[in-house]
């Protein structure tokens, strides 16, 4: 039993040598805000940096659209941002294309950010961090997408900005 014991203490000495190595999903993250605001919730449950990451991306866009967007927030935020035909932020001329992206932000919206606002969840880590990465390339995403709108004298002027493959290649890298 005894031996038993030292090879299993051993086992879990190599996972957490591994684990430590690995680090946490929060150190690979790209956008910048994600990152240093998840920074100091590495310790707590999935859910809760789950819950960040969607004010996050809420954050972001009511930034975007500025005044129209104030005090909104989920699905009805994402389509003040990206609707096909009154979207403030026009990223293509392709109805098929801007519904697309309306219909990514507004799935991460209701799929990710939604039920950690609303209750508690045990999100299995692999689970956690997929969705985490994907609030980050959506968020690398949007700052690709708007970048050219950023000129404060815009800001009353319908936005267009033109959105390519290669914009989303690199946010997704």
């Amino acid at each position: 039993a005894r031996e038993r014991i030292l090879e299993l203490e051993t086992e879990v000495a190599a996972a957490h040598q591994l684990l430590e190595q690995h680090g946490d999903i929060t150190d690979r993250l790209q956008d910048d805000e994600l990152r240093e605001r998840l920074e100091n919730l590495k310790s707590t449950h999935f859910d809760t940096r789950l819950r960040e990451a969607g004010v996050i991306l809420e954050n972001r866009l009511r930034g975007l659209i500025g005044s129209k967007g104030h005090g909104e927030t989920g699905s009805r935020l994402v389509d003040l941002a990206f609707a096909p035909n009154s979207g403030a932020l026009k990223v293509s001329e392709v109805t098929s294309e801007q519904q697309g992206l309306h219909s990514l932000y507004r799935g991460a919206i209701q799929f990710i950010r939604n039920p950690p606002m609303h209750k508690l969840i045990e999100y299995p880590e692999q689970t956690a961090y997929a969705l985490l990465t994907m609030i980050d390339a959506l968020l690398v995403l949007l700052d690709e997408v708007t970048a050219p709108q950023r000129n404060p004298e815009e800001k009353d002027r319908k936005r267009h900005v033109k959105f390519t493959v290669d914009m989303l290649r690199q946010a997704l890298a």
